[in-house]
């Protein structure tokens, strides 16, 4: 109401609107004592009354938890039309509630590649349950043609660990990334040597598949998770793990002592030397170590993860910062993709924490980097 002075008339009017507001409300939660019911007024034209200016009242708009649904002052004294509004409320939202819950018992079914999905911290995205495999990128490049290995719009050379510990392109691949014989990958491990721009084109070829399959509807699509999404995912502890240094050897595939070997044989650190060992020589098979709360394996290690956020030096704590100097550079916040996990070949604290971002540009391709796959609806 909008008054512009105050007496009797008015005081007694307001009371009286209030009376009607409660009412209503009480005979909208005695239909359904489960939900949490406002009505309110909807003011109309101005209009001279005595000494002060009133509005007119048009219709009541009801709040059924959260959801809105307007009536016409001309309906409010037939007790029906309001119920029926009422009603039209709660089975919308029963339907979308239904067709949600259909939609996750879908992703967590797994699509035509085997990939199962499961919320994960953020309404409408669900996270595949572990990085993309060999397996599922070879599909992909099958019936699409494919190059992820020369040099092309999307990506460059791939980089691999070769002697002496430095990453070279010396003719790598996501089909041979060059690992160690005993390390040698299948395809149930994560595919590495793919570009940022190799994991989109991944996800625009999924989501038009299922589309076309009737797997997933049209409002859905696959495509990488965003720096919020990953981190909500991962969960609160300091490390994906917990917040206790170093990881048990359970608790993900990091560097250790069984990683000196190859290119790598004689190096070492306190973190392999110390006999930490998690089974894994380069990659591990994905799921070969625990999931965390929303049942989601890798967060940390294996592979570091690409998102589809831009990289900016400010998404960083400041110790990061100042321990990795190269990460204070940005280039302006639009040249380098966000990597988040950690991956096979790193054991440093910093490096190893939920909340440090690396940062790549969107065409390189490493043997260390792989990527993860949101489906995501609405």
């Amino acid at each position: 109401w909008d008054h512009q002075g105050s007496d009797g008339l008015s005081r007694l009017q307001s009371a009286r609107q209030r009376a009607r507001e409660e009412k209503l409300a009480g005979q909208m939660a005695a239909a359904d004592e489960s939900k949490d019911v406002q009505i309110k007024m909807i003011e109309g034209d101005s209009f001279p009354l005595g000494r002060v200016t009133k509005k007119s009242v048009s219709g009541i708009r009801i709040v059924v938890d959260g959801s809105i649904k307007s009536i016409p002052w001309t309906q409010i004294d037939e007790p029906s039309k309001v119920l029926l509004g009422y009603k039209g409320i709660v089975d919308a939202e029963a339907r979308k509630q239904k067709k949600m819950a259909d939609f996750v018992a879908i992703a967590a079914a797994g699509n035509s590649l085997g990939m199962k999905f499961v919320p994960a911290g953020t309404p409408g995205v669900f996270f595949s349950v572990w990085e993309t495999r060999v397996g599922d990128f070879r599909k992909f490049v099958t019936e699409t043609d494919y190059d992820a290995i020369e040099s092309s719009t999307n990506g460059n050379p791939s980089y691999t660990l070769e002697e002496g510990g430095e990453w070279k392109q010396a003719g790598g691949s996501w089909k041979d990334p060059r690992f160690p014989a005993s390390a040698k990958q299948n395809d149930e491990h994560p595919v590495v040597c793919v570009s940022y721009l190799d994991a989109e084109s991944f996800c625009a070829w999924l989501t038009k598949k299922e589309r076309a399959s009737g797997r997933i509807p049209a409002n859905a699509s696959y495509r990488l998770p965003t720096d919020g999404e990953w981190s909500r995912a991962c969960g609160l502890g300091k490390y994906p793990w917990g917040n206790t240094f170093p990881p048990k050897r359970n608790e993900g595939n990091y560097s250790g002592k069984e990683s000196m070997i190859g290119s790598l044989k004689g190096f070492g650190d306190e973190f392999s030397k110390a006999g930490r060992a998690d089974g894994a020589g380069r990659t591990s098979a994905v799921g070969m170590y625990g999931a965390n709360r929303y049942g989601l394996h890798d967060m940390g290690g294996n592979v570091f993860e690409w998102c589809g956020t831009w990289y900016r030096a400010s998404l960083n704590e400041a110790d990061v910062l100042e321990k990795i100097p190269a990460l204070k550079d940005d280039q302006g916040g639009e040249t380098y993709r966000v990597l988040r996990g950690g991956s096979w070949d790193y054991r440093s604290e910093i490096f190893l924490r939920s909340s440090c971002r690396d940062d790549d540009a969107p065409r390189d391709r490493v043997g260390n980097r792989g990527f993860r796959c949101v489906l995501s609806v609405g």
